[in-house]
């Protein structure tokens, strides 16, 4: 049996990019795993990504998986008045918090270091509203109260945008451009689309 603690509202955090509907097991859940600087908090749901670097320390696995679900609901249930979360990993008597929880030791670990840009370009690209309002929902997890204005994306064109939340240097967050209904270079009216007001000719 080993415990470990977390901030609570950076598992809740990172939580919201899991997808508990998606048939591939690894994005069903919240990815724990021990680095040189303690553990990080990974959550995918193969469109957008984040992580948390935390400073805990891992004991015992390396890798831990917790079903996404069990951690929103344990995150909910945990007094906001305690900022850090046990995780309890002792198999099928796992808890976090005041909840037994999922774990798994057979789902494969994401492989999330062949996307994370090491520069990104500054070209624009469009991205899908419902994922960049996650991150907004994730920076006020994490405390922000100016949430709208606290994510930045750095804009990476056809790659992976590098998402940041300000006074959090611990978070990062990834987001793959949106692709669907480009349109061409040129007129960016739509067909309709006619000018009230024919444009006055000046002469000299």
């Amino acid at each position: 049996m080993h415990t470990i603690e977390f901030p609570a509202n950076a598992l809740r955090a990172v939580a919201r990019f899991a997808d508990d509907k998606d048939f591939r097991e690894q994005l069903k859940y919240v990815h724990i795993e021990a680095t040189p600087n303690g553990a990080r908090l990974i959550a995918t749901n193969g469109h957008c990504l984040a992580m948390y670097q935390t400073s805990t320390n891992m004991s015992g696995p390396a890798h831990v998986t917790v079903l996404a679900a069990d951690v929103v609901a344990a995150t909910k249930a945990w007094s906001k008045s305690l900022p850090n979360i046990p995780l309890v990993i002792d198999g099928a008597q796992s808890m976090l918090g005041d909840l037994r929880v999922t774990l798994s030791d057979n789902v494969k670990a994401i492989e999330y270091e062949r996307v994370v840009p090491p520069t990104c370009s500054n070209e624009p690209a469009s991205y899908a509203v419902n994922y960049v309002r996650m991150f907004r929902d994730a920076a006020a997890d994490l405390g922000r109260r100016n949430a709208d204005t606290s994510v930045h994306i750095n804009h990476n064109g056809n790659s992976a945008a590098v998402i940041g939340i300000s006074g959090d240097p611990f978070f990062l967050g990834l987001l793959m451009p949106y692709h669907g209904n480009e349109h061409n270079a040129g007129d960016a009216r739509p067909e309709w689309y006619a000018p009230a007001h024919e444009p006055v000719a000046v002469t000299a």
